[in-house]
């Protein structure tokens, strides 16, 4: 059976699993019960309380889908869970086209007729945050059936569940708080109450699928929660920004409507109040014609009112006769247009005072006009024809603070009449309403200047954000550093259990390190004990040899030929280097011997009874031998004049053809002493280096330079045996510096000789 994402598999733990199951059981569950609902009119399981938002048929179906989709994911079903997901993500991307386009589908009521609509756009449309949700949902349960990588697949499915936690997360932080704006978009269908605790579980659902599907080497908490939070966290944080923005821009929006419905009534109050007066005029005809004096003074006293420009008796034949204007303006439109004409015709009609559509003067300037016919008794007089400033009268009678507070406009139809602030309008948070006037309408747009927007803007959704990102932040932080410890303290107990072993092992093979140089230090002290032993008995034979060849030679050299002399020869010249090597031997093997002491030893001291013992031989060679200040060293004074004699005799055998000129000196070398023996003999190739300082090796031969290939390898167990090194630095030709090192000091050498 092939192995699929939704192949059950072992994990660390019940909790996984059971944040899996428990949330499919949940939404199944809550599915089923609001779908009885439905079908049984249970209005309490379809929306809870009387006024929350109702749980759509679809939104129950969904989560019904939803349950089963996730239950059979938990199960290794991967059809029926992909089945369940392509439902889901059908309804979800449907309903969303729906709100998109503005087309309807049939899909809302296709199951199911809606009989409660509460805060519902559409009847039967479930909302678009939830539609949203299903969606997401439905593509999880579809993509997550394919095989791709683990790293991939948690990274992916933990993305999902926190965009689906936040989903529902939002919605309730609404209901709790009373933001209506967080659990619905716009005037769109709000998302009922148990539909979002329905996302929150989906959400943790997935969560735990994810945590269920994991690495196996993410024991405990997977690698991937630091990021899951931290886009829960901010997810939650964009959602709650977008809600109480909106939140904020509808409180502006209705307290702007507020008012503009109040300024609306002051306009309307103070132009009926005007309408007013001219019908009182008009009245004055109602027992006859009134002297023109006497309608002149009542006139100039209704003209006082801010805002009149002119008022006028207009009489049946339509022409202006008398004419009261104010003291600044002169320019007072009597020549009635056709549009004019025909609502004096209205007026005079229906008996019923109209007024005009604004007039723009040669100055700039906007008026209207009201038209107040006269009756007396059933015979018509004419008109009190009202001329009125648009701007001085509504400057007069709007309260000073909608300037500093908000930008006002009166528009008659499309042309606006009047504008009072600076700023332009806000088509988001402007409130419209209507002025009803006799025989016209005007309308008024008002919206809140940027000085009242600073000073009432809370700032609550910026703070919300700002810490929403904070909190992502430090949250993802925090697990990411919680889980290094814990990997590290895991880390750490592995390497202790490892150093522990280590230290076990290291411990036996110390013991067995240290058996071992028992057992060798045994074996080399018999050797050398053998070595001295031998080497000291066999010159007793060797001398016995020796003595009786030549006393052989002494007492039949005339008897023998001349082959027998040389063979005599060769055997007595044999014996004679045997005995040096034997003697060469017996010197080696007395430097490794145990038992020595080292102590203070002067160098000086030491050179000057080397020179001694070699005299003749620096004589013989017509040899020079210097030297520089030599300091005290720790060491065997008998094997470091057994070392320099060494260096300085082949220094002088080794000479070539030019008289031999040794040099000794000596530095400070960090807590040691380099000493050096440099000659200006005939030097050695780089490939001997390390091959001179061998037992028994010769570089030359017999004839040419006497020697048993014991010096030098006798110089290197002098200085190896005190704790230092020797090597050369030489050319053929160009001669050779031989270099040593010894301790300064008595713990210094205890230390090298510990090493």
């Amino acid at each position: 059976m092939k192995r699929t994402l939704f192949t059950a598999v072992a994990v660390s733990g019940k909790l996984p699993l059971t944040l899996m199951l428990l949330p499919a059981g949940f939404s199944t569950l809550l599915g089923l019960s609001v779908l009885m609902g439905w079908y049984t009119h249970n209005v309490t399981l379809i929306q809870v309380q009387p006024n929350f938002v109702p749980m759509q048929f679809n939104t129950a179906l969904g989560f019904l889908l939803a349950g089963i989709g996730l239950g059979a994911a938990a199960y290794s079903q991967t059809r029926l869970a992909q089945f369940c997901g392509g439902l889901i993500a059908g309804v979800g991307l449907l309903t969303l086209f729906e709100y998109i386009t503005g087309i309807n589908l049939w899909i809302d009521e296709l199951l199911m007729k809606h009989y409660v609509t509460v805060k519902t756009s559409n009847p039967g449309r479930m909302a678009p945050n939830t539609a949203l949700s299903f969606t997401v949902t439905g593509v999880f349960l579809l993509l997550h059936a394919k095989r791709f990588g683990s790293t991939p697949r948690s990274m992916v499915a933990g993305l999902f569940g926190s965009v689906i936690l936040a989903l529902g997360m939002v919605p309730l932080f609404g209901y709790l708080t009373g933001v209506e704006t967080a659990y619905g978009w716009g005037y769109l269908t709000r998302v009922a109450v148990h539909t979002a605790v329905g996302f929150t579980f989906l959400g943790i659902g997935v969560i735990g699928f994810t945590w269920n599907t994991s690495h196996r080497e993410d024991r405990g908490t997977p690698r991937w929660i630091p990021i899951f939070a931290g886009f829960s966290i901010l997810t939650v944080s964009i959602l709650l920004w977008q809600a109480l923005t909106a939140d904020d821009v509808k409180n502006f929006r209705d307290n702007t409507q507020l008012e503009a419905a109040g300024y609306s009534a002051i306009i309307e109050t103070a132009v009926q109040a005007r309408i007013a007066t001219l019908t009182h005029l008009s009245g004055l005809w109602e027992t006859g014609p009134p002297s023109r004096k006497h309608w002149e003074m009542d006139a100039r006293l209704i003209g006082k009112q801010p805002g009149y420009h002119a008022i006028a008796w207009v009489d049946p034949t339509r022409r202006p006769r008398w004419i009261v204007t104010d003291a600044e303006h002169s320019n007072v439109p009597v020549q009635f247009q056709p549009a004019q004409q025909r609502l004096l015709d209205s007026a005079e009609t229906t008996h019923n005072t109209v007024i005009s559509p604004p007039l723009r003067l040669d100055d700039g300037g906007i008026v209207f006009l009201v038209y107040a016919p006269i009756f007396h008794g059933k015979s018509f007089d004419g008109f009190i024809l009202g001329v009125f400033r648009l701007k001085d009268m509504i400057d007069v009678i709007l309260p000073p603070q909608v300037t500093s507070n908000y930008t006002l406009a009166l528009f008659d139809g499309p042309e606006e009449i009047y504008r009072r602030g600076d700023d332009r309008l806000l088509t988001h948070l402007q409130g419209v309403t209507r002025i009803p006037l006799p025989g016209h309408t005007w309308e008024m747009h008002i919206s809140p200047s940027r000085t009242l927007i600073s000073r009432q803007d809370s700032g609550l959704p910026e703070v919300v954000l700002g810490l929403g990102f904070v909190m992502a932040l430090l949250l993802a932080l925090s697990i990411h550093f919680a889980q290094g410890a814990r990997l590290n303290a895991a880390r750490v107990l592995e390497t202790n259990r490892m150093l522990e072993d280590e230290i076990a092992v290291r411990k036996q093979v110390e013991i067995d390190l240290e058996n071992h140089a028992r057992s060798l230090a045994r074996s080399n002290t018999e050797l050398e004990q053998f070595a001295y032993v031998a080497s000291h008995d066999l010159q007793e034979p060797l001398r016995m040899v020796i003595s009786y060849m030549q006393l052989l030679e002494k007492r039949y050299k005339d008897k023998l030929d001349q082959d027998a002399g040389e063979f005599i020869g060769y055997a007595v010249d044999g014996a004679a280097r045997m005995k040096q090597l034997i003697t060469g031997l017996l010197t080696y093997s007395r430097a490794g011997r145990q038992g020595r002491t080292f102590g203070p030893v002067d160098m000086e001291e030491v050179l000057t009874s080397a020179a001694g013992n070699l005299q003749g031989l620096i004589e013989d060679a017509n040899a020079e031998l210097t030297h520089d200040p030599l300091p005290r060293v720790v060491g065997d004074p008998t094997q470091l004049l057994q070392l320099l004699q060494n260096l300085i005799g082949n220094a002088l055998k080794f000479r070539g053809e030019s008289p031999a000129r040794v040099h000794v000196s000596a530095s400070d070398q960090a807590g040691k002493w380099m000493f050096s023996v440099r000659d200006e003999g005939i030097g050695i190739s780089d490939e001997f280096h390390q091959r001179i300082f061998a037992l028994f090796q010769r570089l030359h031969d017999r004839e040419a330079y006497d020697g048993t290939g014991i010096g030098l390898a006798l110089c290197k167990k002098i200085v190896e045996s005190h704790g230092g090194r020797i090597w050369l630095d030489s050319e053929p030709g160009q001669g050779s510096t031989f270099y040593f090192t010894l301790s300064k000091h008595m713990d210094q050498h205890a230390d090298d000789e510990a090493r």
